[in-house]
C-alpha cells in the first residue's frame, strides 16, 4: 500500500554540495526514513508497493555486502555495471557498489 506524505514533513538535505550521493541516501534514511522513495506495481496484482528511504538504504548496504564481502580487495577499484533490470534493482546495486568502497562505471544503452 502506498501512503501519501505531505512535503511539510520532509527534512531536506543541505544543497550546498557538502553531501555526495551516498551521504544524501544516508541523510534521507535518517531524517526521512518513512517517506516513500520508490513505488512499483506488484506483479500479477493491482497492488502498489512502496519502498521507503530507510528500506532503500538498508537494501543498498545488503547489496554492498554481497558485492564485496568483508571489504575484500582494494578500495576504489572500478566496477562496470551493465544490466538489464528494473530501476529499483539497478539503483540498489549502483549504490551498493559505492557503499562497498568501489567506483561504479555505468553504461546506458
Amino acid at each position: 500500500m502506498v501512503s501519501s506524505y505531505h512535503t511539510s514533513h520532509l527534512n531536506y538535505p543541505p544543497l550546498d554540495g557538502s553531501l555526495f550521493l551516498p551521504e544524501l541516501v544516508q541523510f534521507n534514511a535518517q531524517h526521512n526514513s518513512d517517506v516513500t522513495f520508490f513505488v512499483y506495481d506488484e506483479p500479477d496484482s493491482n497492488d502498489l508497493v512502496s519502498i521507503s528511504h530507510s528500506d532503500f538504504y538498508q537494501a543498498c548496504h545488503r547489496a554492498a555486502q554481497a558485492i564485496r564481502q568483508a571489504s575484500a580487495g582494494a578500495d576504489k577499484e572500478v566496477v562496470a555495471l551493465i544490466a538489464n533490470s528494473d530501476t529499483l534493482l539497478y539503483q540498489t546495486v549502483f549504490m551498493g557498489i559505492i557503499f562497498a568502497g568501489l567506483i561504479v562505471c555505468t553504461y546506458i544503452f
